[in-house]
């Protein structure tokens, strides 16, 4: 499933395997000798048919991967009927990958009456582009979204418009079971999968410690946090893409986006999609596991300010002194985290679990509201 490729675990037992790698097939590397293989084999058998992995991790049984063309046909004319009939169906628009903003300034629908370049698309941009007739799945894989680089010029990475949109849609042939359309591919999802995340995402609190003011329209994240920083010079410590060398090889870690005087870790990120805030939880988590290391608090107090050196010590650290903050700039309507896209959900629920395993208990979410216009009241 491609939820699950790129995630990798230490395994359980070290004399069969180092690590266990998220992909379709089972490939190992092995120092035994041939004799030994199938007692190997064996142990593959038993914990594939095991229901450890499954009582665990209840996401491996209850998402698939649509893969049927077929089937793929029938959700497309599903989401051609909801798109006919509901204008107000919650669509996203989000890059399908990792996009490298330091080559990207605007999104820009192609073709003819198409609005103007922005840094956050909205769904009603595609309406007014296909207008008088609506949204299908065939208007949608014609229409290509491309990037602009800061000087105007048309950025490498573009995509068709299917391959962009975030949804959700009932099966229509199983009630109990939702359709999610992410990056060009349908998922199945149980209905009670969904209730279960939705009813944990609840217990995460908001953040209420400082408050967090609008972004500007046009504002990246960037400039938002050096505009917050900026604003608040004696309790905020600007960390966002001052990032540190530490472990060898070409590992590059950022501690945070800001880091306040009151013990606040702020990992901030525009709304774009999944890929955008998998890197957001994935940065909250790596950070305060290396935060536990003496040699990386040396390291960051050494680079940087007297915040910083205020705030992490060079001795022991209590986990539970810090609150963890992930920011999310959207749109004022957008919820936050129960409006998330499904997987965006999931991995911040892993994200919090494995903060609170490294001690890390103080976790919160923000919605950071983006103005429509030029006013931001701070």
């Amino acid at each position: 499933m491609g939820l699950l490729r790129g995630v990798f675990g230490t395994s359980a037992h070290p004399s069969l395997a180092q690590q266990i790698g998220g992909k379709d097939p089972c490939i190992v590397w092995t120092r035994n000798p041939i004799n030994l293989l199938p007692k190997l084999c064996s142990i593959l058998l038993r914990a594939y048919e095991s229901r450890r992995v499954e009582h665990r991790y209840p996401v491996i049984n209850n998402i698939n991967l649509v893969r049927d063309p077929s089937d793929i046909s029938r959700l497309d004319v599903a989401l051609d009927a909801v798109l006919a009939t509901n204008p107000h169906h919650d669509v996203t628009l989000a890059p399908p990958e990792i996009v490298n903003w330091e080559e990207v300034q605007w999104f820009r629908i192609e073709g003819s009456r198409a609005p103007p370049p922005a840094i956050d698309l909205q769904f009603s941009a595609i309406r007014t582009r296909l207008a008088p007739n609506p949204p299908t799945v065939g208007g949608l894989r014609s229409l290509q979204i491309c990037t602009v680089r800061p000087d105007g010029t048309p950025g490498m990475q573009g995509w068709s418009a299917y391959d962009c949109v975030l949804t959700e849609i009932s099966d229509p042939n199983n009630s109990t079971i939702r359709c999610i359309l992410m990056a060009g591919d349908w998922y199945e999802v149980a209905n009670s999968l969904i209730q279960q995340v939705v009813q944990n995402l609840r217990l995460i609190p908001e953040h209420t410690t400082r408050r967090l003011p609008n972004a500007e329209a046009n504002d990246t994240e960037g400039v938002y946090n050096g505009n917050l920083a900026t604003s608040n010079p004696e309790s905020l410590a600007l960390l966002d893409a001052k990032a540190v060398s530490y472990g060898g090889g070409r590992s590059r870690i950022e501690v945070c986006d800001l880091l306040s005087i009151g013990k606040q870790l702020y990992h901030i990120k525009d709304y774009h999609g999944s890929a955008t805030l998998s890197h957001l939880f994935a940065q909250g988590t790596v950070s305060a596991r290396l935060l536990l290391e003496r040699d990386f608090r040396s390291e960051i107090r050494t680079r940087f300010g007297a915040i910083v050196q205020q705030v992490i010590p060079e001795a022991n650290i209590t986990p539970s002194e810090y609150e963890v903050v992930f920011g999310i700039i959207c749109e004022p309507t957008r919820n936050i985290p129960v409006d998330l896209p499904f997987f965006s959900k999931l991995r911040l629920l892993e994200a919090v679990r494995e903060l609170r395993r490294l001690g890390f208990t103080n976790t919160s979410t923000a919605r950071i509201s983006r103005n429509s216009s030029g006013t931001n009241a701070r």
